[in-house]
């Protein structure tokens, strides 16, 4: 049982195998399990930190610190947080609290499970991956997943800082409340499953994004061909005004008409 640990700047840890190698403690006080410096490398690890008290305290079972987040990097390792409180609790996985300039290049997190558990939570955050920095953090082919019980927010990745980017390719991200959050910065996902979807609040101009799912039933192979024009689809239950458009044998069973209705006086 370790907490407190810090990896200074170049130091690479490779364990033999994550289920093997271990790095957890239970605490009841604010404790962050590791902090990680610059040019570093963490592989092959599991990284465990649980809290056992009801008093309101933080836990952070990683921390990418400095420009950490952009030169340091963490390999097939498993980071879990959690939390036997029946009151407050706050709790991240992951947290990116350093500043470091975004890159397209630089890999911080991959093939990592990423878990955040606080089930008997009544109050409090609990993230999987948490960005508090003006940093630059990019995660591939990895499982982030937060569980809280009600009244906690519980969200797979948040940013926190107007400078704070997250890019995200590959894998799964999920979140009891959200799957992801941007209070403040940006996150960019490309090709990653998610279930809830996003919820973006600014301090200046607050709004929700939610996601549209398109469902299809089909017995065989379908072609639906969309028009090349700017314009709004027909929906079977909405209001609309047709233009330009030819009927081909309507059955019509009630006309509602405030004005002049002219019909062909020629059998049709």
């Amino acid at each position: 049982n370790e907490s407190g640990l810090t990896v200074p700047n170049g130091v690479n840890i490779r364990g033999h195998n994550m289920k093997r190698c271990i790095i957890s403690t239970t605490t009841t006080t604010t404790t962050t399990l590791l902090t990680l410096g610059e040019m570093c490398i963490l592989e092959d690890l599991t990284l465990s930190l649980t809290g056992n008290t009801n008093a309101a305290i933080t836990l952070q079972t990683v921390v990418f610190s400095g420009a950490s987040a952009t030169n340091s990097c963490m390999r097939s390792c498993m980071v879990s947080v959690s939390s036997t409180s029946n009151n407050n609790v706050t709790a991240y996985a992951i947290v990116s609290n350093g500043t470091s300039t975004y890159s397209t290049s630089s890999t911080t997190i991959d093939g990592t499970i990423i878990t955040a558990i606080a089930t008997t939570a009544t109050n409090g955050n609990i993230y999987g991956v948490y960005s508090s920095g003006a940093n630059s953090l990019a995660i591939e082919n990895s499982t982030i997943v937060s569980t809280g019980g009600a009244g906690i927010t519980s969200v797979g990745i948040v940013t926190n800082n107007a400078g704070a980017t997250i890019r995200v390719h590959g894998g799964r991200c999920f979140g009891t409340t959200s799957d992801y959050s941007m209070i403040l910065g940006t996150i960019r996902f490309m090709d990653v499953e998610t279930a809830i979807g996003p919820t973006y609040t600014a301090t200046t101009n607050q709004m929700t994004l939610y996601k549209t799912t398109l469902n299809a039933s089909t017995s065989t192979s379908r072609i639906i061909t969309l028009p090349d024009a700017t314009d709004t689809l027909v929906g079977k239950a909405t209001v609309d005004t047709l233009t330009n458009k030819t009927l081909t044998s309507p059955i019509i069973s009630t006309i509602v008409n405030t004005g002049t209705l002219t019909l062909p006086t020629s059998t049709d």
